[in-house]
This record gives C-alpha cells, structure tokens and sequence, in this order.
C-alpha cells in the first residue's frame, strides 16, 4: 500500500506546522457551489416504486406473529374431538339461576303431562279404530297434552333488561304517525288555505258577432227590345 503524507497549509505561503519561524497565513474561506442533480422522469420514479413494491413480500398476518411474539392460532388449536367431553359436560351442566331451576322443573312437568294425555289417547284410538285410531290418538293427545300443561304448568320470567326502556314500544308508533302527521299537515295546509283566499278571476268570454249589412232588393231591369232590320 503506498505511503500517504499530510500536510496541513495551503499553498507556497504556508509551511509545516512544525517551523516555528515562518509566519502563518490564512487559509481562504471555503467556497461552497450548488450542484444540480438530474431527477428521473415521473413515469420512470413511477415505474420503479410499483416494481419495488411488487418485490417486497406481501404480508397477510398480524406482526407479532411472523415477529414469534405470538403463537399461531391455527397450530396451537386442539383437535376437535378433544372438545367432545367438555360439550357434554356444558350440556349437563345445571344452571345456577333460581329462575331456570324452577323453569327446568316446569318444563320436566309439562312433559309428563303430555305423555300421560298421549297415551291415554293413543290408547283410546287403538282401542276404537285400531292402528289409525292409535296414530290419531298418539298425534292429538301430545297436542292436547302439551296446551294443558302449558296452561297449568307456568314458568316464570327472567328480569327485565336494562335496555328496555330504550326499545320501540307500541305507544311510540302511535305518537310518530301522529308527529309526522302533524308535521305534514303544518307544511301543506298554508298553501290550501291560500289558494282558498285568492279571489277567483271570471272568465274572459269572448263574444263574436257577425254584422252583414241589409241588401236592398232592387228592381229588376226591363229588357230592351232589340230590333232588327232585314
């Protein structure tokens, strides 16, 4: 590598820093020139960000998880049939609610009765008309069965939500026809009542008549005899 010295001055005028007789002068101040540099035309700096952004990869996750701050969810998913008992068991599962223990207990009352009203239909039509009566009987007793049990057998409501009060009542509707009602008839009845008010113009009617002046009947002229020679 070849030797490299530096030397600090400018010029013949200044000489090592080291020599101590000769006197220093001034450096000149630095000149600074504006330098223009070409821009690429719109259309190629165009064409170059649509390519550079073609070659970049296309990222269709969250960042954290090609980041690995966080797990994917598809590969830490369990497989479906691991679930299996956990349904079963939420199935199972009694509520908490005294509202639906006694609503489950209703419910298990209803059925009963529903099955005793069923069979003893079924049980009379078999008896009167055989397998027809039985099918008839088994269909209307599980329909009559299950309107007597809804009648004597109640379940109670949950409370009301809290949103209740904000829900469209039937009163409400009544009193939007009859705002919009109103509103209609404050826009539209000024302009009848002005039309109402405005005098009614009569109508020009024109009369043509037709005046031909009298002809005198005059005389007719006597002939003139016109005689001839011969």
């Amino acid at each position: 590598m070849p030797r490299c010295e530096l030397e600090t001055g400018a010029g013949q005028d200044m000489t090592t820093a080291g020599n101590p007789q000769t006197p220093l002068v001034d450096s000149p101040a630095p000149e600074y020139k504006l330098v223009e540099l070409e821009s690429p035309f719109v259309l190629v700096s165009l064409v170059r960000q649509i390519t550079q952004r073609l070659r970049e990869p296309k990222l269709t996750v969250p960042e954290k998880y090609y980041r690995g701050e966080a797990a994917l969810p598809v590969v830490e998913m369990r497989p479906w049939y691991r679930d299996l008992p956990n349904l079963f068991e939420a199935l199972r599962e009694k509520s908490a609610d005294p509202v639906d223990i006694f609503n489950s207990a209703q419910e298990k009352r209803r059925a009963l009765v529903a099955a005793i009203v069923a069979f003893a239909a079924a049980a009379g039509g078999w008896f009167t008309k055989g397998d027809v009566g039985l099918a008839l009987g088994l269909i209307g007793g599980v329909a009559l069965g299950r309107v007597v049990a809804v009648l004597c057998f109640k379940k109670r409501e949950h409370p009301p939500d809290i949103w209740q009060d904000y829900k469209m009542q039937r009163a409400s509707w009544i009193n939007s026809l009859l705002v919009h009602g109103v509103a209609l008839a404050a826009l539209t009845l000024p302009f009848y009542i002005l039309r109402m008010m405005q005098p009614v113009k009569a109508s020009n009617t024109q009369t043509t008549i037709l005046y031909t002046p009298p002809i005198v009947s005059l005389p007719p002229e006597p002939k003139q005899m016109h005689g001839g020679g011969g």
